[in-house]
């Protein structure tokens, strides 16, 4: 998987350096933040979405942009979600995005997995738009607006002390801001499963939480 960073050219997502501009479907790059996830070991399943010539490669929770069917609007949806006729969004070098129709869908068994976060929580990845983000069962309930919310405190670190901000734990997959706060996103996620499912008439969105369960494992 490659992203486009500004003056280094065409990039492996696993090689990036803290304050690289990497391009985001807009106009201006975004600021590579951290690693919020990686491990280049295990075996690890992948959704492969073809759109004509061209694929991209995300493993099933990660959200992915796709045109809503009935909006016409940029809309995240997890990766497994993504079915031949929907559209993903193609990001052209001056900002603008094009939509282009899947024609194929598979799974397929890879080694590792990474997850980069920037500052404005989308990644341009191998000419497609994606989220940094995740829709894992743990924190299903999170909206995407939330999702970037929570790491906006990494962020601002990363403005202030960027090695400390993209510091991996070696003894774990995941970044030490991600299992920081692991405990209170999953308390406010179970509260929200439990508000949803006390029989009330409830709404199906808000700018924090979605009411929509997503079946999956944890991040």
């Amino acid at each position: 998987m490659q992203v486009e960073v500004v003056g280094r050219g065409t990039v492996r997502i696993d090689q990036l350096q803290p304050g690289d501009l990497v391009f985001d479907g807009s106009s201006t790059p975004s600021r590579f933040v951290a690693y919020v996830v990686r491990t280049l070991t295990g075996t690890t399943s992948f959704v492969v979405m073809s759109a004509g010539k061209e694929t991209l490669r995300s493993t099933p929770f990660h959200l992915i942009h796709i045109v809503d069917p009935i909006t016409a609007q940029p809309r995240a949806v997890p990766a497994h979600t993504i079915r031949a006729g929907d559209k993903l969004l193609r990001a052209a070098g001056d900002g603008t995005l094009q939509a282009v129709m899947v024609d194929g869908v598979e799974t397929v068994q890879g080694q590792g997995y990474i997850n980069a976060l920037t500052e404005s929580g989308n990644i341009v990845v191998d000419g497609f738009l994606a989220s940094c983000h995740t829709q894992s069962r743990t924190f299903e309930h999170e909206s995407e607006w939330a999702k970037q919310a929570v790491f906006k405190p990494l962020v601002w670190l990363s403005k202030v002390a960027p090695e400390l901000a993209a510091r991996t734990d070696e003894a774990s997959p995941h970044h030490w801001y991600v299992q920081a706060t692991w405990g209170v996103r999953s308390v406010a996620n179970a509260a929200v499963r439990l508000w949803i499912s006390d029989g009330d008439e409830k709404p199906a969105t808000s700018p924090f939480f979605v009411g929509a369960a997503v079946d999956g494992v944890s991040m």
